[in-house]
């Protein structure tokens, strides 16, 4: 993923392990450079490419935010049971 800095979903992206986040301030020439060394390096491309799907498979996937809510859900559950009594 190569995105913008503009706020908002930039903390889902972790700089080189996801993906990279280049300025507001970026023109066409600058996201060229930095796709074209991502390219270039078949190792960094590899790795970016494996660390983004690791990072897909844990924790940014439908499922994942399903078992996070309902932890959450369980635990705001409990939490007011243990209060209750």
């Amino acid at each position: 993923m190569i995105q913008t800095d503009t706020g908002g979903v930039g903390g889902m992206l972790h700089e080189g392990v996801n993906g990279h986040m280049l300025p507001l301030s970026a023109d066409g020439p600058e996201y060229a450079r930095l796709i074209a060394s991502i390219y270039s390096d078949r190792g960094r491309y590899r790795s970016l490419r494996q660390s983004s799907r690791a990072l897909y498979e844990s924790r940014l996937n439908w499922n994942a935010w399903r078992d996070t809510l309902c932890d959450i859900m369980q635990s705001v559950k409990y939490e007011r049971t243990a209060n209750a009594i």
